[in-house]
């Protein structure tokens, strides 16, 4: 009889991770070709599962991803329109291969919690005619998870998978912008099929 361990998966959760030529709270506004380049630069990254992310940003800031403080790894990013739709694992495995902060994220979104994401990077800011500060060179290190993003309605949801996540599908349905990129998804689907 397998125990309850052996059965458990690690929490997969996808959102807006970043908008892009949208004013956020910050009053910054992220220009589509600074993201695009921005996501380009951190594809090889991506791909070797080294985009880590912290529960809340750092206190001082910092650009640098402390290992000690992951709570989950991005796994994929692609633009829908202007949207930055993302995707990651979250390390909350009850046992060894879980992390203290992967837990506590795990915990708050199981538990129906609302938790959102914002980037973590590098960049240089110009008013450049814009009603707020338009950033033009910006280098994307990590997307970490927060109470209060910046950007708007970059709040996560969990992805169901198999039987032991279904209440995920409940809560993920009943999200706006959960639907609208399942409504796109279908979409772009029948498209190609014709």
């Amino acid at each position: 009889q397998a125990s309850p361990r052996s059965s458990w998966r690690n929490l997969k959760i996808r959102g807006i991770f970043q908008r892009a030529d949208a004013k956020n709270h910050n009053g910054r506004i992220y220009p589509y070709k600074v993201l695009e380049s921005a996501l380009n630069e951190l594809r090889e990254s991506l791909e070797m599962r080294n985009v880590f992310g912290e529960l809340d940003h750092p206190k001082d800031q910092s650009p640098t991803v402390q290992l000690k403080n992951v709570s989950h790894v991005v796994t994929g990013l692609k633009f829908i329109g202007n949207d930055m739709i993302g995707e990651a694992v979250v390390f909350d495995d009850p046992g060894p291969a879980g992390t203290p902060s992967g837990r506590l994220l795990g915990a708050l979104i199981r538990n129906n919690c609302t938790v959102g994401i914002s980037s973590r990077g590098l960049g240089a800011l110009d008013k450049n005619g814009y009603d707020g500060d338009v950033v033009q060179e910006y280098k994307l290190v990590t997307f970490d998870c927060v109470a209060d993003p910046s950007t708007h309605q970059a709040y996560i949801q969990a992805i169901a998978e198999g039987k032991n996540n279904e209440f995920a599908v409940r809560n993920a349905l009943k999200n706006k912008e959960v639907l609208n990129y399942l409504k796109s998804e279908i979409k772009s689907i029948l498209k190609n099929d014709r």
